[in-house]
């Protein structure tokens, strides 16, 4: 995992190169320097060879290594299983043991195959990309980063919620079905006694606080997903209008 968040690090980094290439050429437009065509053309070729050989080296250390991995492990579930007495399979459903058993293997080699090493490198890149905005300037950078914080910002408070209030309702629907189970099992006294109605009314009253609490936890854990895919589309509008007036108040060459 480490080798494939290093290798998407440096991917980061050389999707930057044919920006910075193009910036130059801009800049050579406008300033009427005189480079050679021959200097694009072999800057061009050694940026492609660069990332035809980190892509292939990210896709060796991410993929392969990960399913070969995933093999490995495979293998060793495979064993463990088999050292198991008999008396446990016979206690056991054998499909659904091997079900869930391959659908968290599953699991764990797409996470490790697509997200964490994809993560890994993200955050190892984008503090240097805040840098580099920053040093350039700031009004800018701060235009440019702020969104995104407070976007991953109400990502984290959004599952933060989620867990506090899922965990909440998901006790009231264990409270209710222990409730529903106590009136099964005492049908015959609520009725002897006459507590149909109070029981009945109780038991309503339960189910309605439920559904309140799940109500509660769906909207708070909906609003903050909301904000931040908001405030992640507002971005580049953000970025635009911050660099028109940073541009015409002569704060931003046109190349920043």
């Amino acid at each position: 995992m480490v080798k494939s968040g290093i290798s998407s690090f440096f991917v980061y980094v050389i999707n930057l190169f044919p920006s910075m290439l193009l910036l130059v050429l801009i800049d050579d437009l406008l300033s009427e320097n005189q480079i050679s065509k021959g200097f694009y053309v072999f800057v061009s070729l050694v940026i492609l060879g660069i990332i035809y050989f980190l892509l292939r080296t990210d896709y060796d250390s991410l993929y392969n290594a990960v399913y070969k991995e995933s093999a490995n492990l495979r293998l060793d579930i495979a064993d463990i299983l088999r050292k198991l007495p008999l008396s446990y399979f016979s206690r056991h459903d054998l499909s659904d043991l091997s079900q869930t058993v391959m659908s968290d293997v599953e699991s764990m080699e797409h996470a490790m195959s697509h997200a964490m090493s994809k993560v890994t490198g993200f955050f190892m890149f984008y503090p240097i990309m805040v840098i580099l905005l920053l040093v350039g300037n700031v009004k800018m950078g701060l235009a440019c980063v702020l969104p995104i914080v407070i976007s991953l910002g109400l990502l984290f408070l959004s599952k933060k919620i989620q867990v506090s209030e899922t965990h909440k309702y998901y006790q009231k629907r264990r409270d209710n079905s222990e409730n529903f189970q106590e009136a099964i099992e005492l049908q015959q006294e609520i009725k002897s006694f006459g507590l149909v109605g109070l029981w009945k009314e109780d038991l309503y009253k339960k189910m309605d606080e439920s559904e309140k609490i799940h109500f509660r936890s769906e909207i708070f854990q909906g609003l903050p997903l909301f904000l931040a895919t908001l405030i992640t589309q507002l971005t580049p509008g953000i970025v635009i209008i911050s660099g028109a007036f940073l541009f015409q108040s002569s704060e931003l060459s046109l190349l920043y």
